[in-house]
């Protein structure tokens, strides 16, 4: 068997551990397509007609003109890990159809393997989904004070909007809502380590570094331009943190950093004033994905002069799992 794509169609070809983080950025994983001969997985996806996204993964020796670029071991666990958690999920239908093969299209913001998730309180590592810190604040502050709460979710979710409300406010008090990066913590261990910290507050992959990062506690910040020191993997089944690995050639799609970053400011200061409810929800807008390993702060500014200021708040999300 083999693919051929049209001559108007443009054709990026990656490794899996480019394509799969690639599709995953483009909620693509769930319209991924293989053909398959004796020796080779062509495995693709398309984003739009207009642009196709390819990968070759061995079944057996990859040929001598890819070893360069492309090792045997690391082609063996690409194979791996396609056969094992997404070969039997791909080749669905692009479009849904019934039971009698009529096209079955209905709008929906997320994706296919995920669930509408409304949340009135984040996640807990320990007690679990929903079992963490409350969407609430009240204070009745003499001067103006900023009242922040934190919360997070243990898996990846989506988030399409919200609503929040609020008594007793006046004029002054503000609603913020932004989303995080923590810093990545680093261990000194001069001459073996996994990293190095550049410029202060970049870490790079190097073997024998003078800092170790503990991976399953490091925390991924989006490069843009897929120029990254390092890549993250959701899991097959789109619970827990996912895992980050080293990118050897700095095309990743994530970084690591010491300090704080901002990634994104969802709600800036919103004015509030009397008593209403608020929905922040926009019909058909792209859901945000959002990492397990971010933070997200909401931030009630009360103006002050002693008034009973109370704010709650709840959002709109979908995720893989709700309990």
């Amino acid at each position: 068997m083999s693919v051929t794509f049209g001559s108007g169609t443009t054709v990026t070809s990656y490794f899996w551990t480019e394509l799969k983080p690639c599709l995953f950025t483009k909620n693509l994983l769930g319209l991924m397509q293989y053909v398959e001969d004796a020796s080779t997985y062509s495995v693709f996806a398309f984003d739009t007609s207009a642009l196709a996204l390819v990968c070759t993964i061995w079944r057996g020796a990859v040929p001598d003109a890819v070893l360069a670029t492309y090792s045997q071991a690391q082609n063996d666990a690409d194979r791996a890990d396609f056969e094992a958690n997404y070969k039997a999920s791909a080749n669905a239908a692009l479009i849904p159809r019934s039971v009698d093969g009529r096209l079955n299209s209905l709008p929906n913001l997320f994706l296919a393997n995920s669930m509408l998730y409304i949340p009135g309180a984040g996640d807990d590592s320990k007690l679990g989904t929903g079992n963490g810190t409350l969407f609430q604040s009240q204070s009745d502050d003499a001067a103006p004070t900023d009242h922040a709460v934190e919360f997070d979710f243990n898996d990846v979710v989506y988030l399409a909007g919200g609503q929040f409300a609020y008594v007793g406010a006046t004029m002054g008090d503000t609603a913020d809502y932004v989303a995080f990066a923590p810093p990545t913590a680093t261990t000194p261990t001069p001459g073996t380590g996994n990293a190095e910290t550049v410029g202060g507050v970049m870490i790079v992959p190097a073997v024998g570094g003078g800092v170790t990062v503990d991976m399953a506690k490091a925390v991924p910040v989006p490069n843009a331009k897929g120029l990254g020191f390092w890549d993250w993997n959701a899991s097959s089944d789109g619970i827990g943190p996912g895992a980050i690995t080293p990118n050897a050639t700095r095309t990743g799609w994530y970084d690591l950093y010491v300090i704080e970053i901002l990634l994104s400011r969802f709600v800036a200061s919103v004015p509030m004033i009397g008593t209403n409810q608020v929905s922040l929800t926009v019909p058909a807008i792209v859901p945000a994905r959002l990492l397990p390993q971010w933070r997200h702060r909401v931030t009630v500014h009360n103006s002050g002069g002693n008034h009973l200021l109370s704010v709650v708040w709840s959002l709109i999300m979908a995720r893989s799992k709700t309990t």
